[in-house]
């Protein structure tokens, strides 16, 4: 699936979802996001894939920094331990976007700058 502000790729075989964050977010990319990452987790749900076995990495290279308000709605809508993966890889390329996500205290997950150490992380 692929919106302006995200694209996500399933991949059931290695229980992964790939997400790609752009630009910056306002209240109907969250909500667009929402709806498609839960339809990520039934396709990958139908696959035969669990939801404690799902891994995902997130790129937010080319994101940009977001609001302090669109934050705390993000982390209201996608923190609760049913939302997570058992494992999230969340690439970052600034030192700002980086405390952002930091400040998300998302659990399982983990901050990388490479791509392969991240990937390398998820399938341990």
């Amino acid at each position: 699936m692929t919106h302006p502000n995200f694209s996500i790729v399933t991949d059931p075989a290695r229980t992964l979802i790939r997400v790609t964050m752009r630009g910056f977010w306002d209240a109907a990319a969250i909500e667009a996001y929402d709806v498609e990452i839960r339809k990520a987790a039934q396709q990958m749900s139908a696959a035969g894939c669990r939801p404690g076995d799902l891994v995902a990495l997130v790129d937010t290279r080319e994101l940009s920094t977001q609001s302090q308000d669109l934050l705390a709605v993000y982390k209201e809508q996608f923190g609760g331990a049913d939302r997570q993966p058992r494992r999230l890889a969340t690439i970052v390329s600034s030192a700002l976007l980086k405390r952002q996500v930091e400040r998300l205290a998302m659990p399982n997950q983990r901050l990388f700058q490479d791509e392969q150490a991240a990937m390398r992380w998820l399938f341990e």
